[in-house]
């Protein structure tokens, strides 16, 4: 619904919908105290669900897109642990290839005896048969963590050591998480005085602040989708 009421144009001798054009919410929504419902996302919540328990209809979800300004819900809504973990992979995996496979490191820094730059070859593990071949997609999510990926008892592959495969978003002093330095910066500094952020426990935290949304409140519903198509139509 969000959608049909919104103009074509041209583009690459194609009509397509011009999303460029996004409606905004009426000022006297946002002037009234009461005009927006706090709401926390649950696990298992779809921006459909929401409208759905809270306007009554599942096609009203655009209206949790406008009030947030999420152009993306991929990029900007909520994801349980299951697709936080997927996009996490897919965002990184360009950055690990470049900086893990490519590189022919395997473990803290070392130069691999086998051949890194097929995935297959990553899956090596020393002749050993009891421990399974990991796909390409938990390596990748590991190598965020800043975790291995055994091979046996004693040995393991892809050890992303930070500093050499910079799994480190940035470093934060313990005293004061607010106070951020680069991975670079750190080494200026006494030792254990900022602590490392690694890429997974980053994008946790981004998406633990997407959590909290706000919900128009119902009693002007109908107002909005009215001024929606007048703005989207002048």
């Amino acid at each position: 619904m969000y959608f049909k009421s919104f103009p074509t144009t041209l583009w690459d001798k194609k009509e397509m919908v011009d999303i460029s054009r996004r409606a905004t919410i009426l000022n006297k929504v946002k002037g009234d105290p009461y005009g927006f419902v706090p709401y926390t996302v649950q696990d298992g919540d779809t921006i459909e669900m929401i409208a759905y328990h809270y306007y009554g209809d599942a096609e009203l979800s655009w209206l949790i897109l406008l009030a947030n300004d999420i152009i993306d819900p991929y990029e900007d809504f909520f994801k349980e642990k299951g697709q936080l973990d997927q996009y996490i992979t897919n965002k990184y995996r360009d950055e690990w290839y470049q900086k893990v496979l490519i590189t022919g490191k395997a473990s803290a820094g070392q130069i691999s005896s086998y051949d890194t730059t097929t995935i297959e070859g990553y899956n090596e593990h020393f002749g050993n048969t009891n421990f399974r071949l990991w796909s390409e997609d938990e390596i990748i999510l590991r190598w965020t963590q800043n975790q291995v990926v055994p091979t046996s008892a004693d040995s393991y592959l892809s050890e992303p050591g930070a500093q050499f495969f910079e799994t480190i978003k940035y470093y934060y002093s313990k005293n004061n998480p607010n106070i951020q330095i680069t991975p670079a910066t750190q080494i200026k500094y006494p030792s254990g005085e900022f602590v490392p952020k690694y890429i997974y426990d980053y994008e946790v935290e981004e998406n633990e602040k997407k959590r909290n949304i706000n919900l128009i409140s119902d009693i002007y519903v109908n107002q909005i989708i009215d001024e929606m198509k007048t703005v989207l139509n002048d």
